[in-house]
């Protein structure tokens, strides 16, 4: 193949549309679970202070694992995100739980990219956040990398905070 191929093939890649679902998985959840778990092993034994103040302090800690839980894992919040999708005008869209309609967002640049974890951060038109967590276990591995190097490449589209 020659080069000329190949930059098209991947030009034509970059400007297909991209619908990725947002699923959970067994990394997410241990993301989620094992430093909530870790702060509150770090209050019990490093902390001193009364007992009633630990307790407080493990509840906030197990309130924060519960509401990270629902918001995706069970994505049952108004604000989970269900779906990603960017057009070819690089335009992209969300699917919140509970909704039917796509919502314009804008993809921020405190986005962060890896080859372990896709963390996107939107802002609605409404000035409302939204988060979507990838992880190579809760999508096809080719979706995952299409995913990482679609940002990577359209990377400035980004919009500054």
């Amino acid at each position: 193949m020659t080069e000329s191929i190949k930059s098209l093939q991947i030009a034509t890649q970059l400007n297909t549309p991209l619908t990725v679902p947002v699923q959970a998985s067994l990394i997410k959840l241990l993301l989620i679970f094992v430093p909530h778990l870790l702060a509150i092993v770090f209050v019990i034994i490093f902390v001193t202070l009364s007992w009633f103040i630990l307790l407080f302090i493990i509840a906030l800690i197990g309130f924060s694992l519960f509401y990270y839980v629902r918001l995706h894992l069970w994505q049952n919040l108004n604000k989970s995100v269900v779906e990603v999708h960017q057009d070819s005008t690089k335009n992209w869209t969300i699917v919140c739980a509970n909704q039917d309609e796509k919502e314009p967002v804008k993809l921020q640049a405190n986005s962060f990219i890896s080859p372990l974890i896709v963390i996107l951060n939107f802002k609605g038109l409404n000035n409302k956040a939204y988060s979507a967590l990838f992880v190579p276990d809760s999508l096809p591995e080719t979706d995952f990398r299409r995913l990482r190097v679609r940002i990577r490449v359209k990377g400035l589209s980004f919009e500054a905070d």
